[in-house]
């Protein structure tokens, strides 16, 4: 048994996976040289040690199992390197038995997969935001009203969605071109998440349509409050470079609450969209009155 130990270690001593022996409790009898390499530490003592908060239950949960089953299990949990970053790693844990059957040791080999989970974190990024403002996009949006509908039906609470635009943003356009446009949409992004709580989401639904979603909130006046709180956030112009004076930036608002206004993500955006359009319909309609007053006070 001697030999075939030290034929495992000469091999764990020159494999580039991080490759750890423990007891059936996780305290560590061996750690491959290459653990060190990646992670930089020289004194682990258990396997939990430098572990994520959010996956030190999954990394006991596993450990918990392979003891109970006698199966291999696989997860994937962060690890704090000694830099204090955070590396992705993919461990998988394995039992080692004694002569007579009882599990004697758990064996865990740990690979790197930091490049793998950026090149996920880069696909998701393409798939669900969008490329100018940063902001969620329209299909990330519909799956997180999804998954909020979902969860307001169990708690019995309340969600709100807002759609909005740009007003005159043709006219921007028009007048500056398309770069100055694009410019004012990124500092109408900003504002948006300036503006937003933790568990708000915010997106680009199209051109210059956008949409927060407002989580848990009690009813019509906790909606007004925040289209107050973003109105007051496009009180000041957009300032850029190059141009004499700033741009005003002015939105028309319209929103739906779950329940209220529909049970279904779907009615939820149709009902917000007619809840713009009758927001836009009237501010036309008060420019109108407004300029009618003009010309009639001009008139003899």
């Amino acid at each position: 048994m001697c030999a075939l130990y030290e034929q495992y270690k000469h091999f764990a001593n020159h494999c580039h996976d991080m490759i750890e022996l423990t007891d059936i409790h996780g305290n560590v009898e061996y750690a491959s040289p290459s653990y060190f390499e990646i992670l930089g530490y020289s004194d682990e003592t258990d396997i939990f040690m430098n572990l994520h908060p959010d996956d030190q239950h999954r990394i006991r949960d596993i450990l918990n199992m392979v003891v109970q089953s006698g199966d291999s299990m696989m997860v994937e949990c962060r690890k704090r390197a000694k830099d204090g970053k955070w590396v992705w790693v993919e461990t998988s844990a394995s039992p080692i038995t004694t002569d007579k059957g009882g599990i004697r040791n758990i064996l865990f080999i740990t690979r790197d997969i930091s490049d793998r989970k950026q090149y996920q974190h880069e696909l998701e990024r393409m798939a669900y935001h969008d490329h100018l403002t940063g902001l969620y996009n329209r299909r990330k949006m519909k799956i997180i009203m999804e998954e909020l509908l979902e969860e307001a039906k169990i708690a019995n609470e309340k969600f709100a969605i807002l759609i909005m635009d740009l007003d005159k943003f043709k006219s921007i356009n028009d007048t500056y071109g398309h770069d100055v446009g694009d410019l004012v949409l990124k500092e109408f992004a900003s504002r948006l998440l300036q503006n937003k709580l933790d568990r708000d989401a915010v997106g680009r639904l199209s051109g210059d349509e956008f949409s927060v979603v407002l989580w848990n909130v009690d009813g019509k006046l906790d909606v007004d409050y925040y289209v107050q709180r973003i109105r007051h956030a496009f009180a000041q112009p957009c300032i850029l470079a190059g141009l004499e004076s700033g741009i005003p930036i002015k939105s028309s608002i319209g929103y739906a609450i779950y329940p209220d206004h529909g049970d279904s993500v779907k009615v939820l955006f149709k009902q917000a969209d007619v809840s713009l359009y009758k927001e836009k319909r009237k501010r036309h309609q008060l420019r109108l009155r407004k300029a009618g007053d003009r010309r009639a006070l001009q008139q003899p």
